[in-house]
């Protein structure tokens, strides 16, 4: 504004006042030039920090994100060149460059860079670092120190730098270095906004590794989740081999043996009836009367134990056999009512198979004799499209739903690893007072997932 004085003088010796005013009008116009800039510069930062938040958005990767930030800050900014640095705990206290854009030509593995209080640790990057906040260098042909770090400053046109630290949980893990052509560019504002890109900036980082390491954890755990039923699937099999065996030997072994004492005590009492006196042989025919007894219990016994540890059926007749011998000695055991309705004609599944589906049928008559108190059961097995469906439905008091969700519940556990095993399902729920129905599916491609 023009004073009153000035306007006199001006009115009195008006070509002395000339040259003022053109002094002052250049004024007015280089403020209105420079707040112009300025306020280019801001929208320019402005704009980049939208766009850095739009690759946080759509970030997948760690590295993928340093690289599009650093691009969208150079290219939508206008900046000259931006990196992104993480600290290293090595003795050297390095500050390693992960990413960057921008005319670069080199600079980064010329110099040397430490986030440590040292020779190379005195830049905007480790300055930010060391102290969490934003570090300016304003003109780097008069604040750098060392001549290396100035000579290849100015080779590419770096005049300012900026450097922002990276911070997670108010800890800085590293920085991001912005480079601008002009002296004197980050004023306090467009240091706000660059400090909140790096603020933003980190905060996806974090998120990244996060995602990242929760990944891990869940791949980790499907693995362990894996090798637990590889685990259960070889002793599964060890245990069918170990049944097995064992069942053949009580059958084969044992059970000749007891069929040939047998005989030779059959022997023994036509031997005993022949004539002799009559008390000493009423005293012997008592005796392998007993022992005759004696050893029907016990053939009966080992009968009993080999089907329970592998009914012969199952393998010599297959599984609908087995499934038919199962309800008609649950029946006779347990006096429960329990009938069986086979309408599949031919089961196509291998050994390991079969020996799944009748176990888990085994589980389930176990677990309707302790605890459902039915007087009726019915076993279904038919042929579906693409899988086998067996249902075991009794009339019990019905199982409830907090009583699957128990951790001592092992045997309901048991049977759906069982059907896991080799791709198939089981599903189970009860009504109180009418019972509880079992459903288990299985695949028609089944190999066996046992060996």
């Amino acid at each position: 504004m023009i004073t009153k004085l000035e306007r006199e003088q001006m009115e009195r010796a008006p070509w002395a006042s000339e040259p003022r005013c053109r002094d002052f009008v250049e004024q007015i116009t280089q403020g209105d030039i420079t707040a112009r800039k300025r306020a280019e510069r801001l929208t320019r930062a402005l704009q980049a920090l939208t766009a850095v938040n739009q690759t946080l958005i759509r970030a997948t990767g760690e590295q993928t994100l340093l690289s599009e930030v650093c691009r969208a800050i150079c290219e939508v900014g206008g900046y000259r060149m931006a990196w992104v640095g993480y600290k290293e705990d090595d003795p050297h206290q390095t500050l390693r460059p992960r990413a960057w854009w921008g005319y670069e030509d080199g600079y980064l593995n010329r110099v040397k860079i430490s986030w440590g209080d040292n020779e190379f640790g005195q830049g905007p990057a480790s300055l930010a670092i060391r102290t969490s906040r934003p570090a300016v260098l304003r003109n780097t042909q008069t604040d750098i120190r060392i001549s290396q770090w100035q000579e290849a400053a100015t080779q590419r046109g770096y005049a300012s730098i900026l450097g922002a630290p990276l911070l997670a949980e108010g800890k800085p893990f590293g920085s991001l270095t912005i480079y601008s052509a002009k002296a004197d560019a980050f004023d306090r504002e467009e240091m706000a906004l660059l400090q909140q890109m790096a603020d933003d900036l980190a905060f996806g980082i974090v998120s990244l590794r996060a995602r990242a390491e929760r990944n891990r954890a869940e791949k980790e755990l499907k693995f362990s989740r894996e090798q637990l039923r590889n685990l259960a699937a070889h002793l599964q099999s060890a245990r069918e081999a170990e049944r097995t065996h064992l069942a053949r030997e009580i059958h084969d072994e044992l059970g000749q043996y007891l069929t040939g004492l047998k005989m030779d005590v059959a022997s023994l009492e036509e031997l005993i009836n022949q004539p002799r006196a009559e008390d000493e042989r009423s005293s012997l025919l008592h005796k392998v009367h007993a022992m005759s007894q004696l050893l029907d219990t016990t053939v009966q016994s080992v009968r009993k134990i080999a089907s329970e540890l592998r009914p012969a059926v199952l393998d010599s007749l297959g599984l609908l056999a087995a499934i038919e011998w199962q309800a008609e000695e649950f029946q006779r055991r347990t006096g429960i009512r329990c009938e069986s309705f086979l309408t599949a004609e031919k089961v196509k599944l291998d050994r390991d198979g079969a020996t799944a589906v009748f176990r888990i049928l085994q589980e389930s008559l176990t677990n309707i004799m302790r605890h459902a108190n039915a007087n009726r059961v019915t076993i279904t097995f038919e042929q579906e499209t693409g899988h086998y469906l067996m249902e075991i439905k009794d009339d019990g008091e019905g199982i409830q739903a907090n009583d699957l969700d128990k951790s001592s519940s092992l045997g309901v556990l048991g049977m759906k690893e069982r059907a896991h095993l080799f791709g198939g399902s089981v599903s189970i729920h009860g009504e109180p007072g009418k019972g509880t129905t079992v459903v288990v599916k299985i695949p028609l491609q089944f190999q066996g997932a046992f060996t």
